[in-house]
Protein backbone atom coordinates (compact mmCIF):
# COMPACT_ATOMS: atom_id res chain seq x y z
CA UNK A 1 0.00 0.00 0.00
CA UNK A 2 1.02 3.19 -0.51
CA UNK A 3 1.22 5.84 3.00
CA UNK A 4 -1.34 8.88 2.04
CA UNK A 5 -1.63 11.83 4.77
CA UNK A 6 -5.27 10.80 4.97
CA UNK A 7 -4.54 6.63 6.19
CA UNK A 8 -1.66 8.22 8.24
CA UNK A 9 -4.60 8.99 11.43
CA UNK A 10 -5.58 5.36 11.03
CA UNK A 11 -2.54 3.75 10.98
CA UNK A 12 -0.98 5.64 14.32
CA UNK A 13 -3.81 6.78 15.84
CA UNK A 14 -1.86 8.91 19.01
CA UNK A 15 0.64 11.42 19.47
CA UNK A 16 4.23 9.84 19.74
CA UNK A 17 6.74 10.21 23.15
CA UNK A 18 9.95 10.97 22.31
CA UNK A 19 12.58 10.47 24.25
CA UNK A 20 16.36 12.63 22.88
CA UNK A 21 19.70 11.05 23.98
CA UNK A 22 22.62 13.13 24.77
CA UNK A 23 26.09 11.72 22.99
CA UNK A 24 28.57 11.63 25.70
CA UNK A 25 32.37 12.24 24.17
CA UNK A 26 31.82 12.82 20.89
CA UNK A 27 31.30 16.17 18.76
CA UNK A 28 28.02 15.62 16.06
CA UNK A 29 28.51 18.02 13.36
CA UNK A 30 25.65 20.58 12.74
CA UNK A 31 23.58 18.68 10.76
CA UNK A 32 20.09 17.46 10.12
CA UNK A 33 19.49 14.11 12.78
CA UNK A 34 16.42 12.44 13.31
CA UNK A 35 15.30 11.19 17.10
CA UNK A 36 13.40 8.09 17.10
CA UNK A 37 9.86 8.15 18.51
CA UNK A 38 8.53 5.67 20.64
CA UNK A 39 6.39 3.40 18.73
CA UNK A 40 6.68 1.45 15.72
CA UNK A 41 4.06 0.50 13.66
CA UNK A 42 4.36 -1.68 10.73
CA UNK A 43 2.80 -1.27 7.59
CA UNK A 44 1.94 -3.88 4.69
CA UNK A 45 3.69 -3.57 1.90
CA UNK A 46 3.67 -5.22 -1.57
CA UNK A 47 5.48 -8.39 -1.95
CA UNK A 48 9.07 -7.79 -3.19
CA UNK A 49 10.90 -10.97 -2.09
CA UNK A 50 12.86 -11.23 -5.10
CA UNK A 51 15.77 -13.89 -5.18
CA UNK A 52 18.95 -11.95 -4.14
CA UNK A 53 22.39 -13.76 -4.98
CA UNK A 54 24.10 -13.59 -2.42
CA UNK A 55 27.62 -12.10 -2.28
CA UNK A 56 28.88 -14.43 0.56
CA UNK A 57 31.93 -16.16 -1.48
CA UNK A 58 34.61 -13.71 0.07
CA UNK A 59 32.80 -13.99 3.83
CA UNK A 60 33.20 -17.76 4.16
CA UNK A 61 36.66 -17.78 3.25
CA UNK A 62 37.69 -15.73 6.29
CA UNK A 63 39.28 -17.24 8.80
CA UNK A 64 37.55 -18.24 11.69
CA UNK A 65 34.80 -15.41 11.03
CA UNK A 66 37.84 -12.97 11.59
CA UNK A 67 37.27 -9.19 9.91
CA UNK A 68 40.75 -7.36 9.68
CA UNK A 69 40.92 -6.69 6.27
CA UNK A 70 39.34 -3.07 4.40
CA UNK A 71 38.25 -5.96 1.26
CA UNK A 72 36.16 -7.78 3.35
CA UNK A 73 34.36 -4.65 5.02
CA UNK A 74 33.78 -3.94 1.19
CA UNK A 75 32.66 -7.10 0.84
CA UNK A 76 30.16 -6.79 3.06
CA UNK A 77 29.40 -3.24 2.07
CA UNK A 78 28.55 -4.48 -1.47
CA UNK A 79 26.14 -7.09 -0.39
CA UNK A 80 23.32 -4.43 2.15
CA UNK A 81 24.37 -1.82 -0.51
CA UNK A 82 22.87 -4.92 -3.08
CA UNK A 83 19.80 -5.80 -0.74
CA UNK A 84 19.21 -2.36 -1.02
CA UNK A 85 19.18 -2.01 -4.77
CA UNK A 86 16.87 -4.94 -4.86
CA UNK A 87 14.27 -5.00 -1.87
CA UNK A 88 15.90 -8.11 -1.11
CA UNK A 89 16.95 -9.78 2.22
CA UNK A 90 19.59 -11.55 3.42
CA UNK A 91 21.25 -13.36 6.37
CA UNK A 92 22.43 -11.53 8.97
CA UNK A 93 26.27 -10.46 8.57
CA UNK A 94 26.35 -11.71 12.82
CA UNK A 95 24.96 -14.84 12.04
CA UNK A 96 27.49 -15.90 9.95
CA UNK A 97 30.80 -13.79 11.19
CA UNK A 98 30.85 -14.37 14.97
CA UNK A 99 33.45 -11.43 15.23
CA UNK A 100 31.31 -8.97 13.64
CA UNK A 101 31.18 -6.10 16.12
CA UNK A 102 29.76 -2.65 16.41
CA UNK A 103 33.19 -1.12 15.39
CA UNK A 104 33.77 -3.16 12.22
CA UNK A 105 29.72 -2.13 11.19
CA UNK A 106 30.70 1.62 11.42
CA UNK A 107 33.86 0.99 9.53
CA UNK A 108 31.40 -0.61 6.49
CA UNK A 109 28.92 2.49 7.01
CA UNK A 110 32.13 4.64 5.92
CA UNK A 111 32.95 2.41 3.41
CA UNK A 112 28.83 2.56 2.20
CA UNK A 113 29.05 6.00 2.45
CA UNK A 114 31.84 6.19 -0.13
CA UNK A 115 30.44 3.75 -2.26
CA UNK A 116 26.95 5.89 -2.33
CA UNK A 117 28.71 8.88 -2.89
CA UNK A 118 30.20 7.91 -5.61
CA UNK A 119 27.23 7.09 -7.61
CA UNK A 120 26.18 10.59 -6.73
CA UNK A 121 24.27 10.25 -3.25
CA UNK A 122 25.19 12.64 -0.51
CA UNK A 123 24.84 12.17 3.19
CA UNK A 124 22.56 15.38 4.76
CA UNK A 125 22.69 14.34 7.97
CA UNK A 126 22.72 11.51 10.69
CA UNK A 127 19.22 9.52 11.96
CA UNK A 128 19.61 7.96 15.81
CA UNK A 129 18.19 5.09 16.02
CA UNK A 130 16.99 3.09 19.04
CA UNK A 131 16.69 5.94 21.59
CA UNK A 132 13.36 3.95 22.76
CA UNK A 133 15.01 1.88 25.50
CA UNK A 134 11.65 -0.10 26.07
CA UNK A 135 12.20 -2.05 22.72
CA UNK A 136 15.91 -2.69 23.39
CA UNK A 137 15.08 -6.55 24.18
CA UNK A 138 12.87 -7.00 21.32
CA UNK A 139 15.35 -6.02 18.96
CA UNK A 140 18.30 -7.32 20.03
CA UNK A 141 20.34 -3.74 21.08
CA UNK A 142 21.72 -2.17 24.00
CA UNK A 143 21.84 1.49 22.79
CA UNK A 144 21.37 4.03 20.03
CA UNK A 145 22.93 3.68 17.11
CA UNK A 146 23.05 6.02 13.94
CA UNK A 147 23.76 6.12 10.20
CA UNK A 148 23.70 8.00 7.49
CA UNK A 149 20.40 9.99 5.74
CA UNK A 150 20.95 10.61 2.34
CA UNK A 151 19.59 13.60 -0.20
CA UNK A 152 18.00 10.65 -2.19
CA UNK A 153 16.54 9.76 0.97
CA UNK A 154 15.26 12.83 2.30
CA UNK A 155 12.06 14.38 0.93
CA UNK A 156 9.77 17.35 1.83
CA UNK A 157 6.68 16.47 2.50
CA UNK A 158 5.10 19.40 0.48
CA UNK A 159 6.69 18.21 -2.87
CA UNK A 160 5.90 14.30 -2.77
CA UNK A 161 2.05 15.49 -3.13
CA UNK A 162 -0.35 12.70 -1.39
CA UNK A 163 1.35 9.16 -1.77
CA UNK A 164 4.76 7.73 -1.29
CA UNK A 165 5.71 4.32 -2.81
CA UNK A 166 6.99 2.10 -0.66
CA UNK A 167 8.36 -0.23 -4.03
CA UNK A 168 11.59 -1.41 -3.10
CA UNK A 169 11.58 -1.25 1.02
CA UNK A 170 11.99 -4.41 2.81
CA UNK A 171 9.28 -5.11 5.18
CA UNK A 172 8.59 -1.16 5.70
CA UNK A 173 7.61 -0.03 9.09
CA UNK A 174 6.47 3.82 9.85
CA UNK A 175 8.08 6.04 12.48
CA UNK A 176 6.83 9.50 13.64
CA UNK A 177 9.90 11.36 13.68
CA UNK A 178 11.59 14.87 15.45
CA UNK A 179 14.07 16.38 13.34
CA UNK A 180 16.08 18.98 14.35
CA UNK A 181 19.48 20.92 12.22
CA UNK A 182 22.25 21.86 14.27
CA UNK A 183 23.28 25.16 14.59
CA UNK A 184 26.49 24.83 16.19
CA UNK A 185 28.70 21.73 17.42
CA UNK A 186 27.69 20.32 20.81
CA UNK A 187 30.07 19.65 22.74
CA UNK A 188 30.97 17.13 26.33
CA UNK A 189 30.00 18.44 29.27
CA UNK A 190 27.21 20.51 28.03
CA UNK A 191 24.11 20.98 30.46
CA UNK A 192 20.44 20.57 29.35
CA UNK A 193 19.89 23.85 28.34
CA UNK A 194 23.01 24.36 26.66
CA UNK A 195 22.71 21.23 24.47
CA UNK A 196 19.09 22.76 23.32
CA UNK A 197 20.58 25.90 22.63
CA UNK A 198 22.26 24.30 19.80
CA UNK A 199 19.82 23.30 17.60
CA UNK A 200 18.87 25.95 14.85
CA UNK A 201 15.74 24.61 14.17
CA UNK A 202 13.01 21.66 15.11
CA UNK A 203 10.45 19.80 12.57
CA UNK A 204 7.95 16.80 12.64
CA UNK A 205 8.80 13.89 10.71
CA UNK A 206 8.24 10.58 9.26
CA UNK A 207 10.27 7.95 8.54
CA UNK A 208 10.46 4.80 6.88
CA UNK A 209 12.32 2.25 8.36
CA UNK A 210 13.51 -0.79 6.53
CA UNK A 211 14.85 -4.41 7.14
CA UNK A 212 17.10 -6.34 4.62
CA UNK A 213 17.13 -9.11 7.11
CA UNK A 214 13.94 -11.36 7.35
CA UNK A 215 11.49 -10.85 9.97
CA UNK A 216 13.51 -7.85 11.21
CA UNK A 217 16.05 -10.06 13.47
CA UNK A 218 19.04 -8.55 13.78
CA UNK A 219 22.10 -7.84 16.35
CA UNK A 220 22.76 -4.39 16.77
CA UNK A 221 26.20 -4.01 14.43
CA UNK A 222 23.79 -5.00 11.99
CA UNK A 223 21.44 -2.66 11.89
CA UNK A 224 24.68 -0.24 11.76
CA UNK A 225 25.75 -1.97 8.42
CA UNK A 226 22.19 -1.75 7.19
CA UNK A 227 22.42 2.13 7.60
CA UNK A 228 20.67 2.11 10.32
CA UNK A 229 17.61 0.50 9.00
CA UNK A 230 16.98 4.16 7.08
CA UNK A 231 14.84 3.75 4.04
CA UNK A 232 13.60 7.63 3.62
CA UNK A 233 12.55 10.31 5.63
Amino acid sequence: MALTHSNWRRLVGGSPKTIIEKSEGRKASARRVIISASFNIRIDAEELRRILLQIDAHLVVMTNGNINALTEFQAIATQALAALDTGGQITPFSARLSSFNLDDAYRVTAVIRQMRETRGEMPVGRKIGFTNRTIWTEYNVYGPIWGYIYNRTVHNISEIGETFSLLGLAEPCIEPEIVFKLGIAPTPGMDEEALLGSIDWVAHGFEIVQSIFPGWKFSAPDTVAAFGLHGAL
